[in-house]
This record gives C-alpha cells, structure tokens and sequence, in this order.
C-alpha cells in the first residue's frame, strides 16, 4: 500500500571532481587489467581488482543497472566514483598505519570482537534487505503469503551471494568493519581531551530545540526523519503516530479498476466503485474488527485476516508504518484514519481507502510535546561530544593524510573495463584474505 519512490542516489560532490574518462569498449585482457596497480601507499599497493570490489559493493545501494553503466553519463558518473573509492581505500590504509603508529593496531580481543559485531550488523541489514526485496516482488505478483517463508528464502538468497560473490563476502564485511573500528579508536584518542561544559550543553540544547520547533513545525516529516535515523528529538509537534494495521483487501482487478480511475481524473467513478465494493469484503472486515476489539492478538489477526506486504513479517508488524500529517506515501483514508488514533493500544473503526477496509491499531502516538532540558541532559552531552570529539579527529587526520606519500595511478584505474558487468566472479576475487578471523 506505501507508494513505491525508487531513487538513483548520486553523491553531488562526485560531480564536481575532475573526471579522466576510459572506454568501456577497450578491448583488454580482465585479469592483467584488474591486477594494475593503482595507487601505492605505506609500502601497500592497492588494485584495480580491490577498487572495483568497493564499486562493485556500493552500486547495488546506488540502485544502479546494468543499462546505466554502460551510458555515456554512467561510465562518467562512475569514472569519477571510482576515483572517489580509491581515494577512501588509500586513507583506510593510512588510518590502519597510523593507529599501529599509536599503538592502537594490531587490535585488542575486546575490539576484534567489536570488529565481528559490526560484521554481523553489516550481514542481518543485507538479510532485511534481501527480505524486504521479496515481499515488494510478492506485492507485484500477488500470492498466498501464508505459504511463503520469506526469511529462510531471504537468508538462502544472501548466503549464496556472499559465496559466489566476493564483494560481499564475509572477508569484505570484516575490512570494512575493522576500518569502523579503528576510526572509533582514532577518534576516542584524538577526542579524549575534548570536554564541554554546562552553559554549552544549555546553549546546544536551546539551539536544537529552536530548530525541532521551526524545522517540524513547518513540516512533520522531519519527526520521522529522526525517529528512523534515532537522531535526539527535544520537541514533537504532534501529528506523529506509529501504526499496523489488518487489511481486507479488494482483489486485483477492483484495485487496478480503482486505480486507472484516478489516474484518469475520474474520481467520483473511482469513489463509486469502491464503495460498491466494500459490500463484498464487508462480512469479513465486520468479523475481524470484532475479534479486534475483544482483545484477540492484532499481530495473529494481521496474519489470519490482512494482505499488506508491508506487515508480512513479525519485524515489519513491530516497526509497523510512520504516518505524519504531510506523508505522502500512504492514501489519505489510511493517512487520516491513523491520526485520528490518540493513544497507544487504540484501534480504529473500519477504514475504507482504495485497496479495502483497514483496521488501525496505534503502537506510538506522538503527541505535541517539549521535552525539558533536564530530561535529555545526558543525549546533549553525548551528542555535544561525539561532534566535538569528531571534529578533533577529522583535523587530526586530515594532517596525517597530508603529511603520507601516496603513489596515484588514476590512468591505470579509468582505461579498460570501468565497471563490472564483463567480468566474471572468479577473477574479482583477491588474493589478500583478511588476517584477523
């Protein structure tokens, strides 16, 4: 029922960088030209295998198809991105050289357990994903969702792509996870004289919640920017709930009926139809509600009775849907009926939209709120340092960067292949293993 908004997300800085642009169509041999040595730091060389690995990594949260890069403004989009990759590969190297430098690397067993952690983040946010690409394609196709177990089917999918593809491999999750690490320990080191007293935590606090009043009250969307984010929050306009809900659904055909009508403008048809098709979803909806508000488990009724996708699983039903007063992600019956609820627990009375009768249930309600200094003194100081704390490393850093020699081959990295779509699996695997697991 959520519109689906698909994004190509290009980082505008990577426009502004100077470009050397290669031919795709190059004919060269993939193993010589992936084994190129394109940049040499710390007595490291760093491939054009291991830029294209990271490419390879990033280009899936990208969105980017196959179609793309082989335009004329992906492969200059992507010529640029690469050099944007070897730029951050070089700086892992001199984080890891300079944090042995400071006695910091080799890690300690209390951080290479943090390493592990932070794996095994990187592998359950690829499985939710991987989850959540399934239940879209059951909204498309439709099906008995009953009959589908889409973790198992999730978790199947992601292990054999962490076998068969390097880029997001076990290996790769631990470099990328003990590079975290060791920018946490750089910057508790550089960060550890960093202090803040009372009046700048008061002043932070006033600042921000100057901000929340002006930013959220123009636009409530910002509440659930932060909620998502867990980003700190000192004030709520209200108009903010967190909502599942069970959904008798019209079948296809009324839906896609419903649908053309609007598109077409016809709205007093589109509204006609659905109406006269309440009736025949109307028994079931009445006995679900029933069951509802004699207290049944809504979770075991959402599986029983609901067709929503987006409640498909017992994590999504937990989470259930943000809903604010300027969302435009959900129909404006759904959207309205939500925040008519004012308090956890409520459930609504059966709501009609264009996909069928919805009944709501209310997990947060967030009402109008200024939450006090007092309350939040200890996020304020968290947040105050963790910035601060940031800001002495980042300088810090940026001396270390300047001060290293670093060897650039960007020629090397641009001609030949400048994305990954020729080449096979095998060869994208690198010799180098990760030392520590």
């Amino acid at each position: 029922m959520q519109k689906k908004l698909a994004a190509l997300l290009l980082i505008v800085c990577f426009m502004i960088m100077p470009v050397l642009t290669g031919c795709a169509l190059v004919e060269v041999d993939p193993q010589r030209d992936l084994d190129s040595v394109v940049a040499v730091v710390c007595g490291e060389q760093i491939t054009k295998r291991m830029v294209m690995n990271e490419w390879n990594r990033q280009k899936i949260t990208m969105n980017v198809n196959d179609a793309f890069e082989q335009s004329e403004e992906g492969e200059t989009i992507i010529g640029t991105v690469l050099q944007n990759l070897l730029q951050d590969m070089v700086k892992r190297i001199i984080r890891r050289e300079h944090a042995r430098e400071l006695g910091l690397y080799p890690l300690t067993d209390e951080n290479y357990a943090r390493v592990v952690e932070l794996a095994d983040q990187y592998y359950d946010d690829r499985l939710a994903q991987a989850e959540q690409a399934l239940l879209d394609s059951f909204a498309e196709t439709g099906g008995d969702a009953t009959e589908r177990d889409f973790s198992a089917e999730a978790e199947q999918s992601v292990k054999l792509t962490m076998e068969n593809q390097f880029e997001f491999s076990r290996e790769m999750d631990l470099r990328q996870a003990e590079d975290a690490v060791i920018v946490e320990l750089l910057t508790e080191h550089y960060g550890r004289d960093v202090v803040v007293d009372e009046e700048t935590l008061r002043s932070e606090y006033d600042s921000m919640l100057e901000t929340q009043m002006e930013d959220f009250s123009e636009d409530t969307n910002g509440v659930i920017s932060y909620l998502n984010s867990g980003d700190l929050i000192v004030y709520y306009p209200g108009e903010v709930v967190r909502v599942k809900h069970i959904l008798i659904g019209f079948d296809e055909q009324t839906q896609a009926q419903i649908e053309d009508l609007r598109a077409a403008g016809k709205d007093e048809e589109a509204d006609a139809l659905m109406q006269s098709s309440a009736a025949s979803i109307q028994d079931e909806a009445d006995e679900a509600l029933a069951r509802a508000l004699d207290g049944e488990n809504f979770d075991n009724l959402i599986v029983e009775y609901g067709v929503d996708p987006g409640m498909m699983t017992q994590a999504l039903r937990d989470n259930g849907y943000l809903i604010c007063r300027d969302s435009i992600d959900y129909v404006e019956a759904f959207k309205q009926g939500s925040l008519a609820l004012t308090q956890e627990g409520q459930i609504s009375d059966l709501v009609l939209s264009d996909y069928g009768y919805h009944i709501i249930y209310a997990i947060d309600v967030y009402e109008e709120e200024t939450i006090p200094f007092e309350d939040v003194r200890d996020q304020v100081e968290e947040k105050t340092l963790s910035l601060q704390r940031g800001v002495a490393y980042t300088r810090a850093m940026e001396a270390v960067y300047e001060e290293t020699d670093v060897e650039l081959y960007v020629r090397r990295l641009l001609r030949g292949n400048i994305n990954t779509i020729g080449y096979d699996n095998a060869l994208l695997v690198e010799e180098y293993r990760f030392a520590q697991e």
